[in-house]
């Protein structure tokens, strides 16, 4: 992983923390299960977009290193 991977990752960390932060907030404030429900649902649906674009990051730097394989 390049150097300048390595910071966007680690953005997307923050980033990911951040949102997960605020959802468990809205988690914690909530009254009913419904809500409860949407959000975890949603907090969920939020780490498997960080992990695809992850990964397909990944793909896309290892096209650039190889890109006889495109």
């Amino acid at each position: 992983m390049t150097a300048l991977n390595k910071e966007t990752r680690t953005g997307m960390e923050n980033d990911l923390k951040w949102t997960e932060a605020i959802i468990d907030q809205a988690i914690e404030t909530a009254t009913d299960y419904a809500t409860i429900a949407i959000l975890k649902k949603v907090k969920a649906e939020i780490a498997e977009t960080d992990k695809r674009l992850f990964q397909a990051q990944g793909n896309l730097d290892g096209l650039a290193w190889n890109h006889e394989e495109w």
